[in-house]
Formats: structure tokens, C-alpha cells, sequence
């Protein structure tokens, strides 16, 4: 069969079988429109100044929508940093009415819907995004938005820098980072990127504990994910003999 009378055989099909997806009120995978994974969402400027001034450190002029679809995907939300040491995390659960229902860590690393993933620090090949491949890469929170509990309203995640013989969150190895960032992925495509240079310092003191951001639900069985900036220097905890779980528990 020479070449043209196959193209024309083939694209005949092709529409033979677009008709009777048709008729059967189905799509064919070439129908399918791609999935925009986040949408940004905006706010008025009363309500962006309420929010900032009933948390301080959230950006609520950033936050944006999740698409229902990835509620059942696999997400990765991943810590980077330039510096010394290693970059951990805590991820609190939280009620909608803002009571703690429970931390993730990689002391209690799983709870439905959510792990906690440990990891050595390794550069990343990041492709042509230079920002993201000078950074080391770390611990992952692997999340299954769908299963996790109804209760859970929210979670935030907590940001700590450590090393050998120094305090589970040092404000001495977060003042030698650059930078931290926070990446969410599925499937190894990037969605959400956020950087905040020189962590480790404040106009006003130094800093141990770094929240970077929240999700929470929006309507219609949608996330929200916001990202924060909200330096602590929790002095009781930059203690090298301060268990690590006593530390997550504060």
C-alpha cells in the first residue's frame, strides 16, 4: 500500500472512531484537554490586609487553587536549600477550628494520606531551571490529598536546620543557609517553586524555625496552598541535648 493511500486509510479511521466516541458521549485521548494543575486565585485588598494582620507571615495575595484532579495524584512537596548541615521538616495536621491534631516528622514519618521521606542531599537535575538546580535537595512529604481524613482541615509545614553534634533546630546552621525553598511536584513535573533567601536572619533576631507554607481545603473538594513567612527563634529548642521528638512536640 503506497504512502498516500495509508495516510488516507489511517486518517479514515481515525474518524470512524471519533464518531462513535461521539455517539457513546465519550472522548478520545486526543480530546483530552491538559490539566491546569494550579490556579492562581485573587483577593481584595481588605481581605488581603485582614488576613496578613490575623496571621502574621501568611501571603495571602500568593495563595493558589490545587485543581480537583490533584487530589489523587501523588505530590511531592520538596525541601531545597544552599548550605551546610541538613534541612528537616514538620508537617502539622490541623481541625478547622485550628486545634493540632497531629505532626508528621521522621521520628512518626507516615499518617493516611501523608509520609514523610528522608533523604541525603544530592543536587538535583533540574533541566534548564538554573534557580532550582544550585540548590541541594532533600526530605519529601509524599501527600495523597484524598485520603487523608476529613478532619484535617489544614497542614503547615515547619522548616528546621541541622548537623552532626549541633541541636535538632540550630539557629547556627540556619544562619549559614542562603537560602531554603520549598518545591511541589508530580511526577517529576515541577508545579509550585518558592524561595526565601537568608533564612537565617530577621530584622529583629535570629532564627531556628522557618514556616514556609500552608494547605488547606477551598470549596469544592479543592486545596489551597499558600506559602508563609514566618521566622521563630524558639531559644529553649537551639539546645544540642533537647530530644528531637520533645522539640517537634513544641
Amino acid at each position: 500500500m503506497s504512502g498516500p493511500v495509508l495516510n488516507n486509510a489511517m486518517q479514515a479511521c481515525r474518524s470512524m472512531l471519533h464518531g462513535i466516541l461521539k455517539v457513546l458521549g465519550l472522548r478520545s485521548s486526543m480530546e483530552t484537554k491538559p490539566v491546569r494543575w494550579l490556579q492562581p486565585l485573587t483577593i481584595s485588598a481588605d481581605k488581603r490586609k485582614h488576613e496578613e494582620k490575623m496571621m502574621q507571615g501568611s501571603l495571602p495575595h500568593r495563595v493558589v487553587a490545587l485543581a480537583a484532579d490533584a487530589n489523587e495524584e501523588e505530590l511531592a512537596l520538596n525541601l531545597h536549600w544552599i548550605g551546610p548541615g541538613q534541612l528537616r521538616c514538620v508537617c502539622m495536621l490541623y481541625k478547622e477550628d485550628g486545634s493540632l491534631l497531629r505532626s508528621i516528622w521522621e521520628g512518626e514519618p507516615k499518617a493516611p494520606g501523608i509520609q514523610y521521606c528522608r533523604r541525603d542531599p544530592d543536587y538535583e537535575d533540574a533541566g534548564e531551571d538554573e534557580e532550582v538546580s544550585e540548590l541541594l535537595k532533600g526530605d519529601a512529604l509524599l501527600l495523597r490529598l484524598q485520603k487523608l481524613p476529613a478532619e484535617v482541615f489544614a497542614l503547615s509545614v515547619a522548616m528546621v536546620a541541622t548537623e552532626v553534634s549541633m541541636p535538632w533546630a540550630s539557629k547556627e546552621v540556619m544562619g549559614k543557609c542562603q537560602e531554603l525553598a520549598l518545591t511541589l511536584s508530580l511526577k517529576r513535573q515541577r508545579l509550585w517553586k518558592y524561595r526565601q533567601p537568608r533564612p537565617g536572619y530577621s530584622d529583629v533576631y535570629e532564627v531556628n524555625v522557618q514556616c514556609s507554607c500552608c494547605l488547606y481545603r477551598g470549596p469544592r473538594n479543592t486545596w489551597r496552598l499558600e506559602p508563609m513567612n514566618m521566622p521563630l527563634m524558639l531559644l529553649h529548642l537551639n539546645k544540642v541535648e533537647v530530644p528531637s521528638a520533645f522539640a517537634v512536640s513544641e
